[in-house]
Order: structure tokens, then C-alpha cells, then sequence
């Protein structure tokens, strides 16, 4: 009896011996390689949010996921083809490359003096202009919880042609404006004797554009420009800085509807967290610029003043909801009730 359960125990140990071993990681998904698109002369912040990108992909997808990132030439035709996974770009350079293909028509200027400017944008990338108008958001904050409230994003993409490749997933800022005039005291003193409402409606009626409403104010000598601090480091030739930061300059994060419906569920969650990192990525990498710039501006004797934007821009609001300047009020009531939530 011994002996007969002895050989049955050998028999199943070589058994047991001859069967294959299970390859070590033979569930682990296979990797895939997607392609990331930027423009193709992009500054050096865009590129290190691509790179920030690529990374968190690879890294949240457990290596599943490789990410190549390719430099093109027009962005939006590269959305339009659907021929990248994922698309990071400015806001202002995907409108000018839509406007390069025939999507998107700039604003016509006024023929006559005196005319007010047409100011609605027409084409498949209209909505996507608007966010160019100064002080639709408040503050950088205002830009990444509001701009990615999932209702402003579905307002956007739902304004894109209905069989779009790409969606936009985020929304970040790369840079803010500020203004510079060349006489402050002037300026406050006209300021006192003019609502910023008076004001901007008196550059619309001398044909100044809503999109860009500076210049000389009304028939003084005071004028008002826009500058971007980190660009703009040169000589402000005795002008002063004004940190109003009305304007932002919007990245925009895309990825392809049909490349990633292919992905695995978790591959999927891995993109979009790494793109909602990278976006905060962006915003911190901003902001540190800005605060270099504008503290090197300070030590270079550029003189400064801070002032407060909630009368110009309730005055913007104002023009933006009227419906006399082309602006779709339908964006204009859903931005402004999320900025002003998330304020």
C-alpha cells in the first residue's frame, strides 16, 4: 500500500513538472505608443508641459502607455485629420491655423470712420475665439476651475463640427497680460471723470475693436497697452506697469475620440489624469515666470501699480451680454456664471 502511494505521488510530481510555466507579466497589457502633437515653433514652456505630459502618461499607465511627442506645422489640420492621440497647443495659435485652413474667419474691420466694428467670428472655432476677449476670466484660478467646468468644455466641443476627431479635454493658461500706460496720474484722474463702461464705449465708437480695446483714450494724450511681462522684458521707456491681467493666454489639451475609446479603461483614467496634472503643471510653471519677471522688472526701478479690475470687468461683462457686438451670449451667461462660482 506504501509502496503504490509512492509511485502515485511521483507520477504527479512529474506531472506537475512537465507542465509550462506562466510567462511573468503575461497580463500586463501590451504597450502601446501614442503621439502627442504641439506646434512646431513652440516656446519652451509649452514643450516642458509636453514633456510633463508624456511622462505622467507613461507613468500613471504602469509603462503600458509610451508617449511620442511630433512637431506640426498647422495644428488644427492636424485636428481636423484626426491624425495625432493627443494635441497641446496654444488657443491663439490653433485659432490663427484654423483661420490658415478656412474654419475660422477673423472679424471684419469697419469700412467708415466713426463705424462700429463687426466683431462676431464665423466657423467651426467661433467659441474658441471668444476666450481671446479680454476678462472673461477673472483670475488665473478662474481659468482652470471654471474654463474646465464640464459644461464649458461640452459648450466648446459641441461648437466643433460633429465628427471632429479631437476633443478638448483642458484648459490652462501659459502666460497672462498686463497693461502699461504712459501717464498713471492721468489716467485715475480720467478714470474718476469716466466709467470704465464710458470708456470702452467711446473707443468702440471710434472703430476700436471690443477684442482689443486699447489705444489713446477718448482725445487725450493717455494711452493703454497690453504686455505680456515674461515676453515683454524690454524697456518700458518710463511707463508705468499696471497688474491687471485681463487676458490670458490659453493652452488647450485635445485628445482623439476613436484612438483612445481604444485603450483600456485604465489606460484611459491614466490619460486623463496625466492631463489634468500637466494642466496644473502649466498653470505653476506660469505663474513662477510671471513672478520672475515681474520682480525683475521691480528691481529694474520699472514702477508698478496694482489696480482693480472689477469695474472693467463688469464693464466687459456688460458689452458681452448685450448682443450689440457678435459675441455668443449663450458662452457669455455660461462662463460668467462659473468664474463668478469660482471667484
Amino acid at each position: 500500500m506504501k509502496k503504490t502511494m509512492l509511485c502515485f505521488l511521483l507520477v504527479l510530481l512529474c506531472g506537475c513538472q512537465s507542465l509550462p510555466a506562466s510567462p511573468i507579466g503575461s497580463s500586463q497589457e501590451e504597450t502601446q505608443t501614442l503621439t502627442l502633437a504641439i506646434p512646431e515653433d513652440s516656446n519652451e514652456l509649452l514643450r516642458e508641459v509636453a514633456r510633463e505630459l508624456s511622462r505622467r502618461t507613461e507613468d500613471f499607465s504602469a509603462y503600458s502607455l509610451t508617449v511620442e511627442i511630433v512637431e506640426e506645422e498647422n495644428i488644427w489640420e492636424v485636428m481636423e485629420e484626426g491624425s495625432a492621440d493627443l494635441v497641446l497647443c496654444g488657443n491663439r495659435r490653433a485659432l490663427s491655423d484654423a483661420v490658415e485652413v478656412g474654419q475660422l474667419e477673423l472679424p471684419a474691420q469697419p469700412e467708415e470712420e466713426g463705424q462700429l466694428p463687426i466683431l462676431s467670428y464665423s466657423g467651426h472655432a467661433a467659441m474658441f475665439a471668444m476666450l481671446e476677449y479680454p476678462y472673461f476670466f477673472r483670475e488665473g484660478d478662474c481659468v482652470i476651475r471654471g474654463g474646465n467646468d464640464p459644461d464649458v468644455l461640452d459648450a466648446l466641443n459641441y461648437s466643433l463640427p460633429g465628427n471632429f476627431p479631437m476633443e478638448l479635454r483642458r484648459l490652462s493658461y501659459s502666460s497672462c497680460y498686463h497693461w502699461v500706460t504712459n501717464d498713471i496720474q492721468a489716467l485715475e484722474e480720467y478714470q474718476q471723470e469716466n466709467t470704465p463702461l464710458d470708456i470702452l464705449r467711446g473707443q468702440l465708437e471710434k472703430g476700436i475693436s471690443l477684442l482689443e480695446p486699447w489705444g489713446y483714450l477718448g482725445d487725450s494724450e493717455i494711452y493703454v497697452r497690453e504686455v505680456n511681462p515674461v515676453e515683454d522684458l524690454a524697456d518700458f521707456s518710463g511707463d508705468t506697469l499696471l497688474l491687471s491681467a485681463g487676458r490670458w493666454n490659453l493652452l488647450n489639451f485635445f485628445s482623439n475620440r476613436e484612438s483612445i475609446r481604444q485603450l483600456s479603461a485604465k489606460q484611459q483614467a491614466a490619460i486623463e489624469e496625466a492631463i489634468i496634472y500637466s494642466g496644473g503643471y502649466a498653470k505653476g510653471l506660469a505663474d513662477d515666470e510671471m513672478e520672475y519677471a515681474l520682480r525683475k522688472l521691480k528691481s529694474d526701478g520699472v514702477p508698478m501699480e496694482e489696480i482693480d479690475i472689477d469695474d472693467w470687468y463688469s464693464a466687459f461683462q456688460r458689452l458681452y451680454h448685450s448682443g450689440a457686438y457678435g459675441v455668443s451670449e449663450e458662452l457669455t451667461d455660461l462662463l460668467s456664471e462659473k468664474v463668478e462660482r469660482y471667484h
